[in-house]
């Protein structure tokens, strides 16, 4: 595993507090395993009648149901958001559920962090919540990171790791074999195997401004709340920039639609495809590199430049071949 540590690089919308990864992970059958039983447990949608929607949810006609939460920071605010999705989870299926957060960052405060208690275990902690949970439990970054100085690794905190710090060229040497982290690994190698590099490119791009936006909006926010001329002048600027950003996230999206509509198929033969095809094995990840190499040299891909545009090009028609079959 640890050959392959190092090229993997998560597209920012999968840094930990966007937690698209998290959740691809935490449905996937395999990963249930860690914690619960696929048999017995089944990912249940968690869209609730109130319009709020929690990270995950796992359902049993045997069990009570467990909401998994994805958090960057706990604190009040976030707390009262949690009881509120249990409480939905309860209405639902008239059971309490058992409650993990998964803490990718921190606590709003110090003196917060010091309303939980540490479990028998030691790994988790946990706080008082009778009436609206069987157990509440929260998983933080600084106790995956202590537990990994021990000998060999409880596996949910195996599974911690990787979606509170989302890489895995960190692991200690002496956890490069650990089971758990290589099946996170060969199930987030599948996944990005399967991402096409301009559309991460583009997901980036859209990620950091919709951030830049997010922020100039509570300047915004803040300084009217205040009202004094120096904020006026911080509100006209800070509108300034956001008008801005909204231009380019404008540019962006047109552009997106116009690569689409100006992609075309034709260049992309039925004889490259079937190339593509026998130096694939299923289920595994393409080697795009030697394909592409290969592919040169026996007269294949005239009208690609690099191993990255045919790749691109390769999931895109998969894609629209998918939509044109529905």
């Amino acid at each position: 595993m640890s050959e392959g540590l190092e090229r993997l690089k998560l597209p920012l919308k999968w840094k930990p507090g966007a937690d698209l990864m998290s959740k691809m992970l935490l449905s996937d059958p395999e990963i249930m395993r860690v914690d619960v039983s696929p048999d017995s447990y089944s990912v249940v949608p968690t869209e609730w009648a109130d319009g709020s929607r929690s990270d995950m949810v796992y359902a049993s006609t045997k069990f009570p149901p467990i909401l998994i939460e994805v958090q960057y920071q706990v604190s009040q605010e976030f707390m009262l958001r949690l009881i509120n999705y249990a409480t939905n989870v309860y209405k639902r299926y008239k059971v309490l559920p058992i409650v993990l957060v998964i803490v990718t960052k921190s606590f709003s405060s110090a003196e917060f962090q010091n309303e939980f208690t540490v479990s028998a275990e030691g790994l988790l902690l946990e706080t008082v919540c009778k009436f609206w949970a069987k157990k509440c439990f929260l998983l933080t970054a600084d106790a995956v990171s202590n537990h990994f100085q021990q000998a060999t690794l409880n596996p949910m905190a195996a599974l911690g790791y990787f979606i509170t710090l989302h890489t895995m060229n960190q692991v200690p040497q002496q956890h490069c074999r650990d089971p758990t982290l290589a099946l996170v690994f060969r199930i987030v190698d599948d996944i990005l195997a399967k991402e096409d590099n301009n559309l991460i490119l583009n997901s980036d791009t859209r990620y950091f401004v919709s951030q830049v936006k997010r922020n100039l909006e509570k300047i915004i926010e803040e300084s009217k709340n205040q009202g004094t001329s120096s904020n006026r002048k911080t509100i006209i600027h800070a509108e300034e920039g956001l008008f801005s950003i909204k231009q380019i996230q404008k540019n962006l999206e047109d552009n997106n639609r116009s690569e689409e509509e100006n992609n075309d198929p034709k260049r992309y033969t039925i004889e490259d495809a079937a190339f593509i095809e026998t130096l694939s094995k299923p289920g595994k990840r393409k080697k795009w590199r030697e394909i592409f190499d290969k592919g040169k040299a026996n007269g294949r891909f005239k009208s690609y430049k690099s191993s990255d545009t045919l790749k691109s090009s390769y999931y895109h028609i998969q894609k629209r071949n998918k939509r044109s079959n529905k």
